[in-house]
Order: C-alpha cells, then sequence, then structure tokens
C-alpha cells in the first residue's frame, strides 16, 4: 500500500537507434547487492545488465547483451540472485531442441556459463526465484502459480500449485509475473493481474 510513482519516470528506456535492444524491453528483474543495484533485462531473446548506484541513473554494461542463445533459441524471464561470491541465474529457454529453465553461473553478473546438463526443470510461464537460507524456492506460472524447491538450484522437486487465480470477474482472474521477497519473517508475492476483459484491453494492476 501508499505506493508512489517516482516523478522523474521513465528511469530506464529502450536503447537507441542501432543498439541491440531498440526495439524495447519485455521483462526485467532489479537486486540490491551493494553499493549498487543491478537490472538484468530482456529484449530481443537476448539478456542485458543495466547498474545503478542509487535505483533511478542507469548505466548499461559494456558487454551487453551479456547472455546470446544459440541460432534458433531465444531466453526469456531471467531471475539472479547472488551469495557474495557467485550470481545465479535462472531463465526460460525455448529452441527445438527443448523448451525449459536453464541455469547459468557467473563471478560478476555480466560473465556467464551455462549449466552444461541444460534445461534443470520444465518450463510453465513466468518465474521467481527465492533463497531462505536452506533452500531455493520457484514460483512458476501455471494458471495459478506452482511451488518448486531445490537444496542447490539443480534438483527441482515439485509441489504443485501454491496459490490460485482468481475466481470469474475477480479482478485476479488472470496472473503472471510473480516477484517474490522475505520481510520481516514472512514471505511477500506481489504479481500482475485482470479479469479476462481488461486482460484484453491491456488494463493490469497488480496483486499481493
Amino acid at each position: 500500500e501508499g505506493w508512489v510513482k517516482f516523478e522523474g519516470n521513465p528511469v530506464f528506456t529502450e536503447g537507441g537507434r542501432g543498439e541491440w535492444d531498440e526495439d524495447g524491453i519485455t521483462c526485467f528483474m532489479v537486486r540490491h547487492y551493494p553499493p549498487a543495484y543491478y537490472m538484468w533485462y530482456l529484449s530481443r531473446g537476448k539478456i542485458g545488465l543495466a547498474q545503478s548506484r542509487d535505483g533511478v541513473g542507469w548505466v548499461r554494461n559494456r558487454n551487453n547483451p551479456v547472455m546470446v542463445a544459440d541460432s534458433g533459441r531465444s531466453y526469456m524471464g531471467p531471475e539472479v540472485l547472488y551469495d557474495g561470491e557467485t550470481f545465479r541465474m535462472w531463465y526460460i529457454d525455448r529452441g527445438a531442441e527443448y523448451n525449459g529453465i536453464s541455469y547459468a553461473t557467473s563471478p560478476n553478473g555480466w560473465d556467464w556459463e551455462p549449466y552444461e546438463n541444460n534445461p534443470v526443470t520444465t518450463h510453465s510461464g513466468c518465474i521467481a526465484v527465492i533463497y531462505d537460507g536452506e533452500q531455493y524456492r520457484m514460483f512458476k506460472q501455471m494458471g495459478g502459480f506452482t511451488l518448486e524447491t531445490s537444496p542447490d538450484g539443480i534438483n527441482w522437486t515439485d509441489h504443485g500449485e501454491v496459490f490460485h487465480q482468481g475466481a470469474q470477474h475477480d479482478f485476479d482472474e488472470v496472473i503472471a509475473g510473480p516477484s517474490v521477497a522475505y520481510y520481516e519473517g514472512q514471505l511477500h508475492l506481489f504479481y500482475s493481474a485482470a479479469d479476462t476483459v481488461g486482460n484484453r484491453r491491456g488494463e493490469i494492476a497488480t496483486g499481493h
């Protein structure tokens, strides 16, 4: 509750003419790993990185795009966590050979090494990943949101649907884009939502 839009919006836009991300940004995620904010974002099925000291002024990484799929494949929906030593990324990996969620690691957030036995779990829709100190939790869009857990980020156990979309004509009859965070001992889930009519019109809300 009580959200206030920043008067200087937008704080990050598509790239300039001739840049790899000139066609727009389709999804993104932000993490604060002091002293900087990191934003991984998607354009043309590739993943880029931008960094900021204050969450307002963003600088694109000179190595962009930092993740590029092989020919015939494309990436979507990156989720990244950092444990103080290693950045870990889970991302939707689509192609003729397989369609799943793949995993990669990096020492700095831009030099990525994909796991040799990708994908690590099946693809459904948008994902959110969080680590609680003992295990990784992945929420996946599949009508409602399903939950998978993993001790290492590679081997996943499915626990079925844990959050259901709303009833017909509810504001969250259609849900997508899960985002999760821990705050004061509780797990908080934010998500995009719409009823079927609003969804067709592009009238999207945020639920909690």
